[in-house]
Formats: C-alpha cells, sequence, structure tokens
C-alpha cells in the first residue's frame, strides 16, 4: 500500500523528497528517493498496524511492545506525579501508548505537535 502511495501520490512524494533534501542536502537523490519510498512502506504498514490494534489481545501488545526498563515506569508512577514521556516518531507509536495501558494500567494523555 505505501508503495503504491508514493507512486500515485505526487504531491507528497515531491513535500517528502523536498523535506529529505532539506535534511540531507550531502545525500545523492537517488539515496533520498530509496528513503522516501521506505518512509512510505513504513506508513502503509503502520496503517494496517493500527486497524488491527482493536483485534488484538493484551497479552499478544504486551509481546509486541517491549520496554527497556519497566521498572522505572512502575517506580515513577507509584510517586502519584504522573510521568512525562518523550518520544520521536519512530516506530508505532500508537502501538507504545497502548502497550504502555497493556503492561502497567497506566491512563495516558497523548500530545502531538504539528507542522
Amino acid at each position: 500500500m505505501g508503495g503504491a502511495a508514493y507512486s500515485l501520490w505526487g504531491h507528497r512524494r515531491g513535500v517528502t523528497l523536498e523535506n529529505l533534501r532539506k535534511a540531507f542536502p550531502e545525500k545523492p537523490e537517488e539515496q533520498l528517493q530509496k528513503i522516501a519510498r521506505g518512509a512510505f512502506r513504513n506508513v502503509g504498514t503502520t496503517f494496517f498496524e493500527l486497524m488491527w490494534l482493536s483485534r488484538m489481545s493484551r497479552e499478544r501488545l504486551q509481546g509486541l511492545v517491549r520496554f527497556d526498563k519497566p521498572e522505572l515506569i512502575t517506580a515513577l508512577h507509584a510517586r502519584g506525579k504522573g510521568i512525562l514521556l518523550l518520544t520521536a516518531h519512530y516506530g508505532n507509536w500508537e502501538w507504545l501508548a497502548q502497550g504502555i495501558i497493556a503492561s502497567f494500567g497506566i491512563p495516558i494523555h497523548i500530545i502531538v505537535k504539528t507542522g
């Protein structure tokens, strides 16, 4: 799906490539196109993962989302003051958010900055 979108959605492909040229002016055009195609494939994959999320069991989600230091999250939450987690838009952060709920039972709020 992402590969088809890259081929068919010319305006978004152009925006993606222009942003990559600004971010990586030293990279050759063919490498930027390869990165862009990969980004579109990732969006396609994430779309289907998001659709799958509503059918996924808690146990399955816990098996897919791993935390480096889960004891730290548990200890911080026990203080009763809340936790601020920052993450880059890397991987499937929708699964990450649901993984926190599934793994720790902690309610969350997501704040994003657009554009």
